[in-house]
């Protein structure tokens, strides 16, 4: 970027909670100025994410808290079904797949509890330790990847809640994410 470049940015908070995620979007508009400082203004009030995908309407739950469960296809690997999807599927309303062919998911942020640094009990220590590797044996799949397939749900919603309503094409827009996360996912990432 040079000097006086301008552009926009879509600035999506995300709040990961254990059962349930929530999530805010705002537009800013980006400046880099003289002195090679960013200058940004915000475009109106954040908006809060509500109705997600699957959630009824006036459901108090679906506005504004998505649950974070996931069902994947054990042959596969892939993400059948996420938040209010999963949990349909899981209560019987929702397209069946036998159950002994899905691996769920309930609570993907306790998949990153750090066991070695966080002062946990024993038996809690012993059962997030098993959650990581029955997830890396039916899945070969690490907390990590589990979380990149709920974000990308959740982005896609995000864009789409954008992409209405916005005035202008948001394709060539930046995105920041303004994450809430837990330690254990935090620090399994290296950060310049």
């Amino acid at each position: 970027m040079t000097q006086h470049d301008s552009w926009w940015t879509i600035l999506v908070a995300l709040d990961l909670g254990t059962a349930s995620l929530t999530s805010s979007w705002v537009l800013a508009r980006d400046t880099i100025d003289a002195k090679g400082q960013l200058y940004r203004r915000c475009k109106g009030n954040g908006k809060l994410l509500h109705n997600w995908f699957g959630s009824a309407v006036n459901n108090t739950l679906g506005n504004p808290c998505l649950p974070t469960t996931l069902v994947y296809h054990r042959e596969t690997k892939k993400l059948l079904y996420y938040g209010f999807e999963a949990q349909k599927y899981l209560t019987g309303r929702c397209p069946q797949t036998s159950t002994e062919t899905v691996y769920v998911i309930k609570h993907p942020k306790l998949l990153f509890i750090d066991t070695e640094h966080q002062d946990i009990s024993p038996a809690a220590s012993r059962r997030y330790w098993k959650s990581r590797e029955t997830l890396k044996r039916v899945l070969d799949k690490d907390p990590s990847d589990v979380f990149e397939d709920l974000m990308t749900c959740v982005l896609k919603h995000v864009i789409a809640h954008v992409n209405r309503y916005s005035i202008q094409s948001i394709e060539n827009f930046h995105i920041e994410l303004i994450p809430c996360l837990p330690p254990g996912l935090v620090n399994s990432f290296h950060v310049d």
